[in-house]
């Protein structure tokens, strides 16, 4: 898997209020504090702006398996909605078609 280290997109931080995303890359690692954390490309389609989104939790990961795997095997052209399901930075979150 590619590491970039020179990403250019802003990256996208979730909190309650759902976005509805379009994911337009593979996965792909970037460094972070806490090490390599896996990320991909998404537009946000209310603000037709590109970003990059780490997709490393547990519970993102557990959604987007299903929806790959309904998806012939990839991440790329997803869309799908997401938010976090509280306030507390370690909530977990909810992917919706």
């Amino acid at each position: 898997m590619e590491i970039l280290e020179d990403i250019v997109e802003p990256r996208l931080i979730v909190d309650q209020e759902p976005v509805h995303l379009r994911i337009t890359s593979g996965p792909f690692l970037v460094v972070t504090i806490l090490g390599y954390q896996p990320a991909v490309r998404v537009i946000a389609t209310r603000f037709r702006r590109q970003y990059f989104l780490i997709i490393g939790a547990r519970s993102m990961t557990r959604s987007l398996e299903i929806l790959r795997k309904d998806n012939g095997g990839s991440l790329l052209g997803l869309e799908f909605w997401i938010r976090k399901s509280g306030p507390e930075k370690q909530s977990g979150y909810i992917l919706e078609e």
